[in-house]
């Protein structure tokens, strides 16, 4: 019997079996297993099968892929993504399982991805909903800006005093003590051009 007709016979015989376990048998290359095969329009790889027990249903079947895990799609997305409530609007949704594990692992991991600590949100406009009304200016509306300038780091009704009356920039950094290259901006955003040198 010739190879060819030898590897044909063995890819009939036996559709498990691996092409260097072919070439092993007849006496060649697993390359040369292939080319055989391929100009014969015959499956160059193994077919592979073992029974499994799904990990959602928990039924057994029968996996033709070692990447198969599950029995179905509905299956894996069952198992893979988790029904949520979002604690804002409190819409049904769902999120990959290993998400929601790893912030329950790291509570401080999820912080402006759409969940933080044991509360989880839909989207990204209910996470700002909700820090809306837990954070900033709606817990603390003492905060609340009373003046144009009151929310700034610096206050720019100072500078545009100093500079009306004549100070320079240096001398306007000296008295607030902020850096000249901040009081050029402030007056920048205020409409003021041009610098006034110190006499």
């Amino acid at each position: 019997m010739l190879t060819k007709e030898r590897i044909l016979q063995l890819r009939a015989n036996n559709p498990c079996m691996f092409l260097r376990e072919i070439g092993d048998r007849v006496g060649v290359t697993r390359e040369r297993v292939r080319q055989v095969l391929k100009k014969e329009r015959l499956p160059t790889r193994a077919l592979w099968g073992l029974d499994r027990i799904c990990p959602n249903c928990r039924k057994e079947f029968h996996a033709t892929s070692q990447r198969i895990i599950f029995c179905s799609r509905e299956c894996s997305s069952e198992y893979t993504w988790i029904p949520l409530i979002c604690d804002m609007c409190g819409r049904l949704f769902h999120r990959r399982k290993s998400v929601v594990m790893a912030n329950i692992l790291n509570p401080k991991r999820g912080a402006g991805k759409g969940y933080t600590g044991d509360h989880y949100f839909c989207s990204r406009r209910c996470f700002g909903k909700r820090i809306g009304v837990n954070h900033g200016f709606a817990k603390h509306p003492e905060n609340i800006a009373r003046g144009a300038f009151a929310r700034r780091k610096w206050d720019y009704n100072k500078v545009k005093d100093l500079r009306d009356a004549g100070l320079s920039h240096s001398g306007i950094a000296f008295v607030l003590g902020m850096p000249i290259i901040t009081v050029s901006s402030i007056l920048h955003k205020l409409g003021y051009r041009g610098r006034v040198d110190a006499n």
